[in-house]
């Protein structure tokens, strides 16, 4: 099977220099029922300003809880991020044998499984 994904950095301000990965969320590219992982850096919260970390994580739950049918459009949504706090940085397409290795060359050895 294959997944699309968007990386999603952090930027604290306009300077797209400091971005902080945060983020991998993963799609079947076949618009399949189910909707692929999202997986986060671990311990993002301390490398976030306090009042971003509530719309950080309400992107990110938005996903998780979103169903199966609306993958698409959320995926779409999440590639458009370009201002803000959070940006897509990244947007491809992976084997489903990648998974880990796209989230690790992306986030660094330490993440976790959101979904």
């Amino acid at each position: 099977m294959r997944y699309r994904y968007v990386s999603l950095a952090y930027a604290s301000h306009s300077d797209e220099d400091d971005a902080i990965p945060i983020a991998v969320v993963f799609a079947p590219s076949d618009s399949s029922s189910h909707r692929g992982p999202v997986v986060i850096r671990a311990g993002w919260q301390e490398r976030v300003k306090e009042s971003h970390q509530t719309y950080i994580e309400d992107i990110l739950e938005e996903w998780a809880q979103s169903p199966a049918g609306v993958t698409e459009a959320m995926m779409s949504r999440l590639v458009e991020l370009s201002v803000g706090p959070i940006r897509s940085v990244e947007v491809g397409e992976c084997g489903e044998d990648e998974l880990i290795q796209r989230a690790e060359t992306f986030l660094g050895p330490s993440f976790q499984r959101l979904t």
